[in-house]
């Protein structure tokens, strides 16, 4: 038992585990996929209510994708033997990035279904 606690305590402040390249990308598609579906989508809705009903602070967190994608990242890190914090940080990082990017993919589709809607109703307006 103390060995196994030294050696957490050990991989916190120093030696990590080398991960190779394709174990890092599958580690960091995979937080970030659950970082969404956590903070996103329609499944996760009902819990979501749950918990900012009892308290807003932690609403605003689990909505946040960032906040969110640090504490998925620092624990499915203990899965590995490497650093929690750096791959907290770093699922953080890109579950920000992904959000940002989805999000602004869906606004933009968005407005190019208004103009485009807008445009459906100017056409029909010059017919009368």
């Amino acid at each position: 038992m103390i060995l196994i606690i030294k050696k957490g305590i050990y991989s916190l402040v120093g030696e990590v585990k080398p991960m190779s390249f394709v174990e890092l990308i599958t580690l960091l598609s995979g937080c970030v996929g659950l970082t969404l579906i956590i903070t996103s989508s329609l499944v996760m809705h009902p819990l979501r209510s749950a918990i900012e009903r009892l308290s807003s602070h932690l609403g605003e967190l689990i909505n946040c994708p960032m906040c969110t994608g640090f504490w998925v990242g620092l624990s499915s890190s203990l899965f590995y033997d490497t650093n929690p914090l750096w791959i907290g940080c770093a699922v953080s990082l890109f579950s920000w990035a992904v959000y940002v990017i989805v999000s602004s993919l869906n606004s933009l589709g968005e407005y190019f279904e208004l103009m485009i809607e807008d445009n459906g109703d100017d056409d029909s307006e010059d017919d009368e």
